[in-house]
This record gives C-alpha cells, structure tokens and sequence, in this order.
C-alpha cells in the first residue's frame, strides 16, 4: 500500500510554526474525466458529485489550510467549488455517518483555477474557511459547482484519477447525478476518483479543529467562539477575559452602604464582585450602614435588624 506523504516544513525560527502535508494519491492513475472539474454545469452530471475513500489517515483542518487535487489537462474555465467532508459510516462503506457533511469550502476558486497538465502537484488547491477533523478511515469529499463554473458545459478530459482497484487500497468509489447531497448517491461507479492533498499550514497541535486563528494550540478548550468561564482565561480567543456572558457568572448584590449585606432588588451578573457588589442579599435597607440583618436594636421605630 502506498503511504501517506507526510512533509514537515520550518516556517519560522523563533515562534516556530509548522507545515503539514498529507496526500493521499494511487499506484496507477490515468487523465481521463470531467466529473468534478471539467463541466460545472449542473445540468449535465447533477448538483453535487463526489469521491469516496478508505483507509485515510486521521487529519484535522483549520481555518486558512488548503485542500488540493490533481489534474492533468487544462479546464477551459476556472474551477469555482463548495466543498464539504463526511466520515463513512464505515472504512470501506459509501454513506456518510450521523455527523453528515461540514462545508469546508464555500465558493472557493482555486489558486491555479484552471489547473494544469503536470501530473501530481496537486495544483487545484483551495483554502479551508471552516474546521473539520477526521478521526481516520472511510471518507467522503462532496463537490458543488459554484458562481462562473455553472456555465461550463463542454466536458474537459481533466481529472488524473484512479480507479478502486488500485493497489493504494484508498478509493471506493465516485458518485455523480446527486441532488440533495445525501446518501443513497444518485449515479456511482469505481472509475476515475481523484486523490487529494491537504496541507495544515500552522499545525493544530491540540486538535480543536483551529490552527492559525487559535490563541492556545496546546489547549484543545480554547479556540475562537470557545464557551467562556470564570476562570481568567480567555478561551473564545476574543482578548476578553471572563465576559459577562460566561457559562458560570454570579449574581452580585448591591452593598451601597457599605455594611457588607446586599440589596435583593439590587443585582449585577458577572464573574466577580467587588466592595459594592457583594454575594449577600439580606440588607433591608441599603442606604443605611446601620440596619442590616443582626444589627444593635433600638426603641426608634425602624427595623435595623431586618427582622
């Protein structure tokens, strides 16, 4: 079987950052398809298409990676694509598992959109604009024509894919006339599946699904939009620690009067309190220092000690 290539790239010296690249590709493959890049228009094979794989390592995509594949000919119009990722519900199965799809591409327009006639420089490569993590084994990767690719209509013998006899042990099968996206697939076949690359351009150490865009990459709790405690820890990644809208705040009670027993009608939620925000709620009246819950009782008329 052939592995994974796995290259690991020094970006910087001091706050060190890394590149990862993990391409899954076959022994023997042939350029001869325009099934997902060489005819847009979903009139002809359908809204969405796709390749199913097995056996794929695990991998995790954040925000600002890149996804890649392989042509092997010029497309005579850019390559305009949403593209979305399903584990199987089995290595080796074909229907996506209960998860269902996450779009890790909207729109996207390839950094060569075209492509071009070098085999295995996966070329066709696009940014992640949403996480997904892929704990390994079976995989799907869902295609939707996007924008200007709509209107390509001619079909450009484009794709260098592999067929699911190939000794690699990676590719299921590919489907086409699909509608709604979903498993039972419209049309299948084993024939021309394109491999892929995926590129982690700052590793995900902690494996929350967010490289670039997180705050703590050795922390799998914090990353943006993380829920927020009380804990003096920016988790959400926004700079703010400890917001007034943590899962945990407090309700405080005013202590105006400064006699360290709170007004109940008097309240303030967030994480901490201070001299004036206090956790007690049993003052009476909290505009006097001397009446309080077990304060010195005298024959004057008022109810110091809140009784």
């Amino acid at each position: 079987m052939l592995k994974p290539i796995l290259c690991w790239v020094l970006i910087a010296s001091l706050n060190v950052a890394y590149a990862s690249t993990t391409t899954v590709t076959g022994n023997s493959g042939y350029t001869s398809n325009c099934i997902p890049f060489g005819n847009g228009d979903v009139n002809n094979y359908g809204t969405y298409q796709g390749f199913v794989y097995q056996n794929v390592p695990a991998f995790s995509l954040g925000i600002g990676d890149t996804i890649a594949f392989d042509l092997g000919a010029v497309n005579d119009s850019d390559i305009i694509m949403d593209i979305a990722l399903a584990a199987t519900t089995t290595n080796g199965g074909v229907e996506d598992d209960s998860n269902g799809f996450v779009q890790i591409v909207q729109s996207g327009t390839a950094a060569s959109p075209r492509g071009n006639s070098v085999v295995g420089d996966y070329e066709l490569e696009y940014t992640v604009d949403a996480p997904f993590t892929f704990a390994g084994g079976g995989l799907i990767i869902r295609f939707n024509a996007n924008g200007t690719y709509t209107t390509d209509n001619s079909c450009d013998q484009v794709l260098h894919g592999f067929d699911s006899n190939d000794s690699s042990n990676y590719f299921v099968t590919r489907f086409y006339y699909e509608e709604d996206g979903a498993y039972p697939w419209g049309s299948s076949d084993g024939s021309s599946v394109g491999g892929f690359s995926i590129t982690n351009n700052n590793t995900d150490n902690d494996g929350d699904g967010y490289s670039d865009t997180d705050c703590d990459d050795n922390d799998a709790s914090i990353y943006p939009g993380a829920p927020e405690y009380c804990d003096g820890v920016d988790t959400d990644c926004d700079n703010i620690l400890d917001e007034d809208d943590a899962l945990d705040t407090i309700t405080w009670y005013s202590d105006s009067d400064g006699d360290s027993y709170g007004d109940a009608n008097t309240t303030y939620v967030t994480c901490y309190g201070s001299s004036v925000w206090i956790a007690d709620s049993s003052d009476c009246d909290d505009t006097s220092n001397t009446t309080y819950p077990g304060a010195p009782e005298y024959c004057d008329g008022v109810d110091t000690d809140c009784d």
